[in-house]
């Protein structure tokens, strides 16, 4: 191996453009998640992530490497797991601790993650649905996001994001009307709340509200006189 953290980061780069190539890397790169350079162990989760599922006997090390200090590099060992599908399953409560990080940008790799996981991801719903409880409301703007990922899997959280429909927060609101819309026509009692936030104060709530009545087709007609208006609306 180079001395230079570098050239080690730059091969792992390299590796993971090989794609099903590199196979025969796997081991030299999951080795390097534990490199003392936080570039490396980035360059190794990324490379390793381009593989996927044929990579997944890194998971147990891109699990301990989550809570990585190198925010970059647990972003990216989170990212991979992800990219592995449902043979990171083992890796949902992990993650889902992640949702509470204290950077956005490791909550959104984390939510996305957790979606990309695959139908596994819908054991984790209880779960989010206890943290679209939480007192920060960047918490429960992540956990709305992940059960938007999960999406009609994620039926049994209907009525807490309907709780949240009209939450103090701009971005809870935006990912609980997100997470509806992807769950689809069984999330049918958001109807009467949606149409109320096509009156809301911000143009992004109009506009996920508008998104988020259109899988129920007829059942939301109702919703009409809500959304001729915002064929006026020039912002969204």
């Amino acid at each position: 191996a180079s001395d230079d953290p570098r050239h080690r980061a730059a091969a792992a780069r390299l590796l993971g453009h090989f794609s099903h190539g590199a196979t025969v890397a796997i081991p030299a790169l999951t080795h390097r998640l534990t490199d003392p350079h936080g570039r490396v162990r980035q360059a190794a989760a990324e490379a390793l992530g381009q593989l996927g599922p044929l990579a997944a006997t890194a998971v147990p090390t891109l699990l301990r490497g989550v809570t990585d200090n190198d925010c970059d590099a647990g972003i990216a060992m989170i990212s991979a797991l992800g990219q592995m599908g449902a043979a990171s399953q083992v890796a949902i409560p992990r993650l889902i601790d992640q949702l509470t990080h204290c950077e956005r940008r490791v909550r959104e790799a984390t939510a996305a993650a957790l979606g990309a996981i695959g139908p596994s991801s819908a054991e984790m719903v209880p779960d989010l649905i206890q943290r679209l409880f939480h007192h920060e409301p960047n918490v429960r703007e992540a956990a709305a996001t992940a059960l938007a990922a999960v999406g009609p899997a994620a039926t049994d959280a209907v009525m807490p994001l309907v709780q949240h429909l009209e939450d103090l927060h701009v971005g809870v609101r935006r990912a609980v009307a997100e997470a509806l819309e992807r769950i689809g026509p069984t999330a049918a009692v958001a109807i009467p709340v949606l149409i109320r936030l096509l009156q809301d104060k911000e143009w992004i709530i109009r506009e996920m509200a508008a998104k988020a009545l259109a899988p129920h087709g007829k059942a939301a007609r109702q919703a009409v006189p809500g959304l001729v208006p915002l064929l006026a609306d020039d912002r969204g």
